[in-house]
């Protein structure tokens, strides 16, 4: 296990999308067997992450998720690390601490309740957990991490007047997962409007979304999670794999859009998350960011998006 400090990072003029070393991530280099593919085919697999995510904060059993897929413990586990990369254990381990790495990042919790919010009832075996991914004790993380990535500029606080609070109702959604960086999102959203093609899915009549639940500059590329969802067309469950379905939670959401290239869309998240919430003193939800776009993606690949990034509040 090797260590490295911290250290902002310029990011590619041609890949603004795109990290090569995450200034907020982990402090060690952690060895894996191989990045988890693309677009994850197994429906057995799909089943047990839908689990450990719906779940979250608690941590699923082994012999749980196990018993789901029909298969006993060992298989199971090895299966996942065959197709993933990575342990069962290793990869509930690593959701969490991502998280608690962005609530770190963005938030005024206190270490306690970053704890208490990723599952954790003991402060103790927080930071046991925390320093093993990421190399550091929680409190020294947020010292470095916000020094490396959070810089206010005059665009930041202009951009963030335009912030707008709304109602969201209850939305069901059916979507792809894909994994990767943000850079190949355009791709991500071609491949999703020809596997609905493949399943006789008119997508271009159905409002498209995507759901964030990772941060760049944390988590290092080729395991971001990036998921392509259209509104329900009424697919009948049991969904083939790789679609799956996700209900997105009703309340407040801190919106602002995004008119231009794809790959200007980062600022608008800076501005709500931290300029805008500190500001007004408010804390982001334990739910996925959103995009919500005007126009189909897929109809526009490298082209103007007009594109609308909303964040849970609590």
């Amino acid at each position: 296990m090797e260590t490295a400090a911290i250290d902002p990072q310029e990011q590619d003029d041609v890949n603004p999308l795109r990290f090569d070393a995450p200034p907020a991530g982990p402090h060690v280099h952690h060895v894996r067997r191989h990045l988890p593919p693309m677009l994850i085919e197994d429906p057995r697999v799909l089943a047990a992450i839908r689990v450990i995510e719906a779940g979250f904060p608690d941590e699923p059993t082994l012999a749980r998720l196990a018993a789901q897929t029909r298969l006993s413990p060992f298989h199971f586990h090895r299966l996942f690390a065959d197709v993933m990369g990575e342990t069962v254990n290793g990869y509930v381990r690593r959701i969490r601490m991502d998280t608690a790495a962005i609530l770190l990042l963005a938030s005024p919790l206190a270490a306690q309740d970053v704890a208490a919010a990723v599952g954790y009832g003991s402060l103790a075996a927080f930071n046991h957990a925390f320093r093993r991914q990421f190399g550091l004790p929680p409190t020294r993380y947020r010292e470095l991490a916000r020094a490396a990535v959070i810089d206010i500029t005059p665009d930041d606080l202009q951009r963030a007047r335009r912030v707008r609070v709304e109602t969201q109702l209850p939305l069901s959604l059916v979507g792809a997962r894909f994994h990767g960086s943000y850079d190949q999102a355009e791709d991500y959203w071609l491949r999703f409007a020809a596997l609905l093609h493949n399943h006789g899915i008119e997508p271009d009549g159905l409002a498209a979304y995507a759901l964030i639940r990772d941060n760049p500059e944390i988590t290092p590329n080729g395991l971001i999670r990036y998921f392509c969802m259209v509104a329900d067309p009424g697919i009948p469950d049991p969904l083939p794999a790789p679609l799956e379905r996700f209900a997105v939670q009703p309340g407040r959401y801190a919106c602002l859009r995004h008119d231009g290239p794809y790959a200007g869309i980062f600022p608008v998240y800076f501005a709500i998350s931290p300029v805008w919430l500190n500001k007004h003193g408010e804390r982001f939800g334990m739910a996925p960011a959103m995009e919500r776009y005007e126009a189909p993606p897929w109809r526009n690949v490298g082209g103007e998006q007009s594109v609308t990034v909303m964040i849970k509040l609590l």
